[in-house]
């Protein structure tokens, strides 16, 4: 649609100026700015990266003769509102409203002075097939679809189809069907019944421009509408009075499950007074992505991108948009997925269409949004890709009017100045593919005098150097015949189905399809139309306006069929259509899905109250994407669920509501468009009841290239950037948890420098829980309290990589507080700390006593604390060990270094006498011990004098592991710590002190509790000689056993620092 005299249904007069402009056919848009009234990008956080550059169309084919203007950096607005509905099949039903829409006035016209052509090749544009044609696949389903209850025209008319439904949706009513019957199961309703008791413009207009999807990498649906008419106020009732809001928006509906008749998660997203005309969707991992053209109060303001924040609509979270608008564009359009491969891990969408100001390029946009690091969102291009020079249809006629019906002289429009929805995107692993089409005249007359056909594209290699693999033409042997308003799509074998409109003086306005299979000669679609409805009327409405788009989309169940939806009429009449919803698929194309196999690897932790579960994905996803997973508890059935595409890591999550000593058995089942998998079970029965609750180690966060999803752009961690990094309510950690255990590291650091971890929306403090030099791998355990919007945020002084492991986390009635880090000693000249007085390193043998209970929030009868403690620049090699004041120091350490190096250590210890913890070294160095957080014992966290439990070295009096060694590479040592060393045989988690010393060569040390699988992540890196100890927070496993692996032979020393029990021990 285009802006109109009534704007659909304009509850107040059209602007003026805008009206005067577009009736008088003015070049509208040729200057114009960004829209006055999109708001400023909101400014990044103190604690955030620094800015990137803006991002800029880059200009980037030799061949092109204009640069376009740079489009500027991205508009980010939160959706204004947002709920979850009751389910569809209970909503009531809108009232019904006939008022139609008034003709629409002029689409934005090209600009002769600026529109360059090349001259008509030599060559015919696409093969000729020899032979007779082969006729087309007869239709499998060919049934009708919703009529003109509305009585608006054009219909807008698409569908989508799902596993089981094919839902379809026009101006302005949609339906569900049943898809293999054609049964109705829903409708046709108004659309706007959808947002029945959202409120505001979404609920009281019915404005149209619709677009369902069905999201087959989720198994939801995606069903939308803009509302443009103005309502009282966004919030507003139905009926209320006030003053009159002119603001815009569309409303986009998620289904809440894979049920299109149930819950749906809904959202309001505003574009101010702009008017966001003709939106397209297509679904992408990482956010839905939605085209507009964009007008203004008096022109048109460009081509205008959005990218919604699909990872929040898929829960039903608050989410955002992030849009660009192109001055210089028109009529794009967004890569929609299709099939189970979704693109490769980090790709951008593709955005395209066609070159506004000449006749033989495609133009391409790549949109990367970073919904962690805003100002990294992105949106370069275009790239110019070559096409045959085409002559638009209907070019030259006055609002494109040229397509004739039979006993009228209403010609209707054919839209050809832009490429007809989807821009449909498959990846087949070896290549991707994108396939578009546009409405062309093949005389180059402009649509004057004879027909027009289909001209059509496929791209590949968006991801590098976007090639035009393939261009054809569909055009009817018969010159009389006009072909145009098509939509086309690929299947698995990459056939190619197109379904489109034909009409002629002599013929009614029809509906008919094509195709070609993946090895007939490129550019060809050698086969006779075949027919889905012979029409038997004409339109005869002074707008003349047909379609506006259509769809052709792949069934998910076989990814063979296709299905395609649009429009004629049964008699004429002013504006009278009907649709149809048909299907049709080629001989050979067999692929078949199922249900997936059964998850793998079931694994349990505990918890109070709560068990953390973990898995690997099925073997065999059944052909179809792996949507989300549920975990089910027994007795009791409690369950908890994950969504691929809204988690950050869909293969954990916690069960909650359990009670404290009841053993459980726990089984995950996958969900594809087919259905639920077998289940798969952990092998032996949890019991929670654990003040801590522990996981097997997962990397949360990475920044270099790889498989982990956070953060979204991989690239180093500039120095004085702050990376947010999402723990609650994410990875299985409940939303309210206020503590986790993590392990951080800084990897191939620039310089030197240290990484401080702090809860995000408090000031950073001046401490730190990584030190490190350039080049070398560093990493510390560190307890931290979670901060706004259950982030951790980790700042790093110098460009770096860094990657995240979470180890546990604390519910809220765990007993430990945690704080936002303070120093509470330095000894370090100069530095205000009040700990100890007297400035100066420690001595070697020396110990400092460090006064923290009664003081610094800390209660006087804290049982323990959790500390960073550094010693800085130490005189020889040597090691550090902290351990309660008023004991002996014992044969521990919590910190090896070696001379000169700066080295930290996370340390949960127990409070000794006076409230104090002693700090001992075994060679002269400055002493920093950071607060972290505290605890109450006994019911929780049991702190003890560090004892020694492994250590490999020849000659050393501790017993295990014999005999005595360097453990080889790729060796797994079980540590037994239940039932010895004064720990409870069913002790939950113990708190380590794992140090490598005299390795072979670089590696790495992993713990995990026995009987776990190995894990991805580290607990500490070595270099070739070198001594590095890490404190570990790890759940104790089966046979009441630590497990360490060391990817290097090594050396290998064990001390344990603490337990948590199990509740009832």
């Amino acid at each position: 649609m285009y802006p109109n005299q009534a704007r659909r249904r304009w509850r107040r007069a059209p602007p003026p100026a805008l009206l005067a402009a577009c009736l008088l056919g003015g070049a509208l848009g040729l200057s114009a700015a960004a829209p006055a009234s999109a708001a400023p990008a909101p400014a990044a956080p103190a604690s955030a990266a620094p800015a990137a550059p803006p991002p800029t169309v880059q200009q980037t084919a030799a061949n092109s003769e204009q640069t376009p203007p740079q489009p500027g950096a991205p508009t980010r607005r939160a959706a204004v509102k947002q709920d979850v509905s009751a389910p569809l099949r209970d909503l009531p039903v809108a009232p019904p409203d006939t008022s139609g829409a008034a003709p629409e006035t002029r689409p934005v016209p090209l600009d002769p002075t600026k529109r360059q052509v090349k001259p008509a090749p030599a060559a015919p544009q696409a093969p000729t097939p020899n032979g007779t044609p082969s006729p087309m696949p007869t239709p499998g389903n060919n049934y009708a679809g919703i009529d003109n209850p509305n009585g608006y025209y054009p219909p807008d008319t698409n569908g989508d189809v799902g596993p089981h439904e094919y839902v379809q949706i026009v101006n302005a009513s949609f339906a569900v069907y049943e898809k293999d019957t054609g049964q109705a199961l829903y409708g046709p309703v108004n659309n706007n019944t959808l947002w029945g008791g959202f409120g505001g413009s979404c609920q009281l207009n019915n404005d149209g421009d619709p677009i369902v999807q069905y999201d087959g990498l989720a198994n939801r649906w995606l069903i939308s509408q803009f509302a443009v008419s103005g309502t009282s106020e966004p919030d507003a009732p139905v009926g209320a009075q006030g003053t009159f809001n002119p603001e815009t928006f569309e409303c986009v509906a998620v289904s809440a499950t894979e049920d299109p008749l149930g819950p749906y998660y809904r959202y309001a997203f505003s574009y101010g007074t702009d008017f966001p005309d003709y939106p397209k969707i297509g679904v992408w991992p990482d956010g839905y992505y939605v085209t507009y053209n964009t007008f203004g109060e008096t022109s048109y303001l460009g081509a205008t991108t959005c990218a919604l924040e699909r990872r929040a609509m898929l829960v039903g979270a608050p989410a955002f948009q992030m849009c660009f608008t192109n001055p210089d564009a028109y009529s794009l359009l967004p890569a929609d997925v299709d099939g189970p491969t979704p693109p490769p891990v980090g790709s951008p969408n593709y955005v395209m269409g066609l070159a506004r100001w000449n006749n033989y390029e495609l133009q391409m946009y790549r949109f990367h949004a970073d919904w962690d690091n805003p100002s990294l969102t992105t949106l370069s291009g275009p790239e110019n890709i070559t096409i045959n020079p085409v002559t638009k249809a209907c070019e030259l006629v006055g609002r494109g009017r040229c397509v004739p019906q039979p006993g009228t002289a209403v010609m209707l429009e054919s839209l050809g100045a832009r490429t007809m929805y989807r821009l449909a995107y498959r990846n087949f692993g070896d290549h991707e593919s994108l396939i578009t089409n546009q409405t062309i005249a093949p005389d180059d007359n402009g649509g004057l005098t004879s027909q027009t056909g289909i001209e059509w594209y496929e791209i590949r290699s968006p991801g590098t150097t976007p090639t035009l693999f393939q261009e054809g033409l569909v055009v009817s042997p018969d010159p009389t015949e006009f072909r145009w308003m098509a939509s086309m799509a690929m299947d698995s074998q990459g056939n190619i189905g197109m379904g489109y409109s034909t009409s002629s003086t002599t013929q009614f306005p029809s509906i008919n399809y094509i195709g070609r299979l993946a090895g007939d000669p490129q550019g060809t679609m050698p086969y006779e139309q075949g027919t889905i409805q012979t029409g038997s009327g004409s339109q005869t409405g002074s707008a003349a306006r047909w379609g506006d788009y259509t769809n052709t989309s792949v069934d998910p169940l076989d990814d063979c069929t296709f299905w395609h939806t649009n429009e004629y009429l049964q008699t004429t009449s002013e504006r009278g259509w009907s649709t149809r919803i048909a299907s049709f698929k080629f001989p050979g194309c067999n692929t078949t899905t199922s249900v997936a196999s059964a998850p793998q690897n079931v694994t349990t932790a505990r918890g109070l109250g709560q068990i953390p579960v973990s898995w690997t994905a099925p073997a065999n996803n059944g052909g179809l994407p792996i949507t989300g997973y549920t975990v089910v508890a027994n007795p009791g059935g409690a369950t908890c669920t994950t969504v691929v595409g809204a988690d950050l890591n869909p293969l954990t999550c916690t069960v909650p509501g359990l009670t404290d000593g009841q053993s459980y058995e726990f089984s995950v089942v996958a969900h594809n468009g087919q259905g639920d998998s077998p289940a798969g079970t952990a092998p032996a029965l949890a019991t929670p009841g654990s003040a801590l609750v522990t996981v097997p180690p997962v990397r949360i966060a990475d920044t270099r290239p790889g498989p982990v999803p956070f953060p979204i752009t991989k690239a180093k961690l500039p120095a004085g950037a702050t990376l947010e990094v999402p723990v609650a309510g994410a990875n299985a950690v409940p939303a309210d948890a206020p503590a986790a255990s993590l392990n951080v590291a800084a990897v191939a650091p620039d310089g030197d420098g240290h990484l401080t971890v702090f809860p995000c929306g408090s000031g950073r403090p001046d401490t730190s829980n990584v030190n490190f030099t350039t080049g070398r791998n560093s990493a510390s355990a560190v307890l931290t309290q979670i901060g706004t919007l259950g982030h951790v945020c980790v700042y790093t002084s110098t460009t770096t990589d860094v990657m995240v492991d979470l180890n546990g986390w604390f519910p809220l009635t765990a007993g430990y507080t945690s704080l936002s880090p303070q120093r509470v000693a330095d000894t370090r000249v100069g530095e205000p700390v009040a700990q100890p007085p007297v400035k100066a390193p420690v001595p070697a043998g020396g110990t400092l006593p460090v006064t923290i209970a009664g003081s610094f929030s800390v209660p006087a009868d804290a049982g323990a604390v959790a500390l960073t403690v550094t010693a800085v620049k130490p005189v020889g090699a040597g090691h550090v060990t902290v351990y309660p004041c008023g004991e002996s120091a014992p044969l521990a350490s919590n910190i090896n270094f070696a001379d000169g190096q700066t080295t930290p250590n996370a340390v949960l210890v127990r409070v000794g006498a006076g409230g104090q913890v002693c700090v001992n070294t075994s060679s002269t160095a400055d002493i920093l011990v950071d607060l972290d957080g505290w605890m109450a014992q006994p019911p929780g966290y049991t702190a003890q004098a560090p004892v020694r439990i492994a250590d490999s070295r020849p000659g050393e009096p501790v017993a295990f592991p014999f005999p005595k060694g360097p453990i080889p590479a790729g060796t797994t040592v079980e540590i037994p710590l239940g039932g010895f060393f004064g720990v409870p045989a069913d002790v939950s988690a113990a708190t380590l002190n794992v140090t490598a010393t005299q390795p072979d060569a670089a590696g790495h040390l992993r713990v995990f509790p026995c009987g776990s699988p190995l894990p991805t992540t580290s607990s500490l890196n070595f270099s070739a000689g070198q001594t590095v100890a890490n404190a570990a927070l790890t759940a104790v496993g089966s046979g009441g056993k630590v497990c360490v692996y060391t990817g290097a032979t090594t050396q290998l020393i064990v001390d344990l620092n603490g337990w948590y029990p199990h509740v009832n021990s």
